[in-house]
């Protein structure tokens, strides 16, 4: 985690940023002018916001110590070191609002990605999680802290320009240069407040959802981006009739020149360039950033450890879109297969699905955030009724919408709604590593069969009802609670001829 981030929210809300960012294409140099409006939660004589510092190598950012630091327009002290851009406020008490103005420059290390596309074509995109915002922009660097964002992006004007919030107007500048203003009316978390450019073409998709939709693709692959990502209105749909309304202004789909695959910046989520190629697919890409925008950017996790609120439910959202536009098998085959990534995961790196020992943010970028995460909301669909489970995400989601959750929280909402006691649930598969490893035998005694289940796994037994199907087709649901338990079959039937977890709803490793 960078230094201090969390702890700054125990001192400051942040309201809103104004970003103000110069860019040119004759150096990496950004210039950046920004304003942050916030509420002291305490009397505080001093405060950090995050913001890198400069480094040998000639990149960080440097603050302009002419300017300095203005509260409200009147200089204060400041200092800007080790990360932290530490200012000093004029006697602030608690519950007061005050605006500081700054500026600063310099080369970003990270965070902004400025280069070239896979065309050699030069950009720059955005690219913050889980805590690299700070590279460029002054702020706490942390999802719990959520703010409005507004962006202005001065730029040679041969750029297309795509960035959080709603297109205000663009201005035509001297020498070449175009201003683009960009405001956002919701909260979010530093990690998906982005600025995009690049030699894009722009194609606007037709749809009845209220809100504008729309491909960002490199103008060399133009054709091929519009005819893979235009399936995302579809896609929002599902997830609008599923959990509720859209949460942002926008939905723009951008091929970019970034880290991962694909990420979910808040009504602005860019794709790895190297996605849009061929007849290569990217319905399950798109589904699962879609289903981020109500859950990570909206509904967020209160700190890295939840992240499983974040990914776990992007995987399993993605999962249950693909059960309604492909059928039962294609979703129990997904399933499987995130169940065997889950299971090979836990023998290498047995670890809790909260994981609070983490030494690395990125580290929780694991199956057990993503898959494990996804297992565990779809057993707890099982667990308390289809029914329930939907009334559950949505008491969820407009409890947290716009706000921060922890998996307490959300088992909480859960328990409330379904009127089920789940702490057992929570900790089982939240706080204890591994899953049910299990063997099974059948028992003849005094003329009557059994059908016995050993947890071969270490500790104690898991607790979870196991489904098993007889051979002529009848299906017998068992709850399993003992490390040893046997259960009485109808008759005479051979261990070859049942089917364990016929339906797949049951996470476990056969012994």
């Amino acid at each position: 985690m960078f230094p201090g981030a969390k702890a700054q929210s125990d001192f400051v809300d942040v309201l809103s940023y104004d970003v103000e960012i110069s860019l040119n294409d004759s150096s990496n140099l950004i210039k950046v002018k920004e304003s942050v409006r916030l509420r002291f939660k305490e009397d505080c004589d001093n405060f950090n916001l995050d913001l890198e510092s400069s480094y040998s190598e000639n990149k960080g950012m440097t603050v302009n110590s002419e300017v300095g630091v203005k509260e409200e327009g009147n200089k204060v002290s400041f200092n800007h070191q080790n990360h932290r851009l530490n200012i000093q406020p004029i006697n602030a008490k608690k519950g007061d609002e005050r605006t500081y103005y700054f500026e600063y420059s310099g080369i970003p290390k990270d965070g902004l990605i400025i280069g070239k596309n896979k065309f050699e074509e030069r950009t720059f995109f955005g690219d913050n999680w889980p805590n690299r915002a700070h590279h460029w922009i002054a702020c706490v660097d942390h999802p719990s802290d959520k703010a409005k964002i507004n962006f202005t992006v001065i730029a040679p004007k041969h750029y297309g320009c795509v960035a959080t919030g709603t297109l205000q107007k663009t201005e035509t500048l001297g020498k070449g240069y175009k201003k683009h203003t960009f405001q956002s009316k919701y909260d979010l978390p530093t990690k998906v407040m982005v600025i995009g450019l690049a030699n894009f073409a722009v194609n606007p998709l037709e749809t009845d959802l209220g809100f504008p939709t729309s491909v960002w693709s490199y103008q060399k692959d133009s054709a091929q981006g519009y005819s893979l990502m235009k399936i995302a209105p579809g896609i929002c749909q599902y997830f609008i009739g599923r959990i509720g309304d859209y949460p942002y202004e926008k939905l723009a789909n951008v091929q970019s020149t970034t880290r991962y695959g694909g990420m979910e910046n808040a009504g602005n989520i860019f794709y790895d360039e190297m996605e849009v190629k061929g007849k290569h697919s990217m319905e399950a890409l798109i589904a699962h950033e879609i289903a981020h925008q109500w859950f990570g950017n909206s509904a967020s996790e209160a700190d890295w450890e939840h992240v499983w609120l974040s990914e776990g439910f992007a995987t399993y959202f993605t999962d249950l879109y693909w059960e309604k536009q492909h059928g039962v098998d294609r979703f129990q085959e997904r399933m499987k297969h995130e169940r065997d990534r889950v299971i090979k995961f836990a023998r290498r790196s047995p670890a809790h699905l909260v994981d609070e020992h983490y030494t690395d943010i990125n580290q929780l970028l694991n199956p057990n955030s993503y898959q494990k995460g996804a297992w565990v909301l779809h057993m707890l669909r099982r667990e308390i009724s289809d029914l329930a489970f939907w009334s559950g995400i949505r008491s969820y989601y407009q409890k947290y919408q716009y706000s921060n959750a922890t998996s307490s929280e959300f088992f909480d909402v859960m328990e409330e709604v379904s009127r089920k006691e789940l702490d057992w649930f929570e900790n089982q598969w939240l706080y204890r590593k591994g899953h049910p490893v299990l063997s099974f035998d059948i028992q003849e005694e005094n003329q009557e069969f059994y059908f016995e289940v050993t947890q071969e796994q270490p500790g104690e037994p898991f607790i979870f009802p196991l489904e098993i199907s007889l051979k002529d087709g009848e299906i017998q649901k068992l709850r399993v609670e003992e490390k040893k338990q046997r259960f009485k079959l109808p008759s005479n039937v051979k261990l070859g001829d049942i089917e364990i977890d016929p339906n797949v709803n049951l996470l476990w490793e056969k012994f």
